[in-house]
């Protein structure tokens, strides 16, 4: 079962990651309009996402947890504005014509980390860390098989389940999730 669980502050992650210290983890901010993945650095207890160019930090965000089998899920390797038809969106901005936002990973200074792509003209990953933003244009992006998917057995809510159904002209993304 995979779902999105609310992070209050540092305490409250603290606690529901408890002996996870060093890791990074996968998160999306509601930031209003916008809501992009990242990640969180445990031991810091605190999120990054990049942001028009521009390292947001925030203690409060959504985690991303996978309770069991994590099979229906994968990474594709994605360069050159190669796209695979099964990204999976976790993100979304209610500004742009409810554009989907998926999520990517790339390494950075060593580092695995997680940040947005946006499928546009250039297809793009946005990378935020302590110092800057990076952007790459070859790395992976999350898809789900979706012959293996099963909605009641994968996802916790229907709120949840109905974002990755047909969306009704002019109903905001941030009302379904």
């Amino acid at each position: 079962m995979a779902l999105w669980l609310a992070i209050k502050d540092a305490k409250d992650l603290a606690k529901k990651t408890e002996g996870l210290d060093e890791n990074i983890l996968i998160i999306r901010l509601d930031m209003g309009l916008y809501v992009l993945p990242g990640y969180v650095r445990v031991d810091k207890g605190c999120a990054y996402v990049a942001f028009e160019g521009k390292e947001i930090r925030s203690d409060q965000f959504s985690l991303f947890v996978i309770n069991g089998s994590s099979d229906i899920f994968s990474w594709y390797y994605v360069r050159e504005g190669d796209w695979p038809l099964n990204a999976y969106p976790v993100g979304w901005s209610n500004f742009e014509n409810e554009t989907k936002i998926y999520l990517g990973k790339t390494t950075v200074d060593g580092e695995e980390l997680y940040g947005q792509v946006w499928k546009k003209s250039d297809v793009v990953l946005s990378v935020a860390t302590s110092k800057r933003v990076v952007f790459a244009y070859s790395f992976y992006v999350l898809v789900i098989d979706w012959n293996r998917f099963d909605p009641q057995r994968h996802f916790c809510s229907e709120r949840f389940r109905n974002f990755h159904t047909r969306i009704p002209h002019g109903r905001r993304l941030s009302s379904l999730v």
